[in-house]
């Protein structure tokens, strides 16, 4: 692909699938963080760009942009915890306080059950939890989220249905606690 070409479809890519790779990393990062970590993966696309469009199926390119988001806010934690600023470090996920209060804000009801939920994601694995929010919360297919964790189809699929039983476990835990007496 000439260079010309490949910045058109480039372009073209990025307006394609810019706003829900911003949502899908907002409702992992800080606000301050989520800029910057959409640039880098879509930098990290951009210099792999000739592999994406040749390699990865055109049904997984937002997937595969996400997969890149995810590891820069990895790396992003990984040095600001060997920096020892755990003082402004929020965990890259969506249960924390700050994804909260942008999703129910100013609604006492849905807090409290988002509280909820909040404590039964918190009780997952880091993969668990990411496989089970980017299926409800981003509507990824089972191909995007094979793509998403690097895995085959069935294996996303059979480890989605494990990651959701473990949630309906932790919710039957937590409800046979609220109403015990």
């Amino acid at each position: 692909m000439e260079e010309g070409d490949r910045a058109i479809s480039f372009r073209a890519f990025v307006h394609q699938h810019e706003a829900a790779v911003r949502a899908f990393v907002a409702r992992r990062a800080r606000d301050g963080l989520v800029d910057d970590a959409v640039q880098e993966a879509f930098l990290v696309t951009w210099e792999r760009f000739d592999h994406v469009v040749d390699h990865v199926d055109p049904s997984l390119h937002r997937a595969w942009v996400s997969k890149v988001a995810v590891n820069v806010l990895r790396h992003h934690y990984r040095t600001d915890g060997r920096r020892g600023k755990r003082e402004d470090r929020v965990v890259a996920d969506p249960t924390s306080a700050l994804a909260v209060s942008r999703t129910v804000a100013g609604d006492p009801d849905r807090l409290e059950q988002r509280d909820g939920v909040d404590a039964m994601l918190a009780g997952l694995s880091d993969d668990d939890r990411q496989l089970v929010l980017a299926a409800v919360w981003d509507d990824f297919t089972s191909a995007e989220l094979a793509e998403l964790v690097g895995c085959s189809e069935a294996a996303a699929r059979k480890r989605l249905s494990r990651a959701m039983a473990r949630l309906r476990s932790l919710r039957d835990a937590t409800v046979g606690e609220v109403g015990a007496p």
